[in-house]
């Protein structure tokens, strides 16, 4: 992680991952906390998108990553991490949107789970 100093209290944040689950993160923070309406709101954003997947094994990923990735941060108290959590979730956010798009564009078979819960 590299920290740019702009101004007083205000960073440039630029993050490098080599991961593929994770979310590279570009932006201002500033020491300001977020409400937790936003971060909930941003949360079911996230949980809506991912569930749009048409693919079984896709939409069960994305929405426990999701799950989890909220999970282990919701003791995190420190304004600026927040901040740059939140950003990242924003960027998997609109990475989801993509992904969606592109992936229902393509015919998918049903797996052996769907079949049962449309049987069902």
């Amino acid at each position: 992680i590299a920290r740019l100093p702009l101004a007083v209290g205000v960073t440039a944040t630029v993050v490098r991952y080599t991961g593929p689950h994770l979310v590279p993160v570009h932006g201002v923070h500033t020491a300001r906390p977020i409400p937790p309406s936003s971060v909930l709101s941003l949360y079911r954003q996230l949980l809506r998108e991912g569930g749009k997947f048409a693919d079984y094994n896709f939409r069960s990923y994305a929405l426990r990553r999701v799950r989890e990735a909220f999970h282990d941060a919701q003791e995190e108290r420190d304004p600026v991490r927040v901040a740059e959590l939140v950003e990242c979730a924003q960027g998997t956010l609109a990475i989801l949107k993509r992904q969606v798009g592109i992936h229902n564009m393509y015919h998918h078979h049903t797996n052996v789970v769907e079949q049962r819960a449309t049987e069902a």
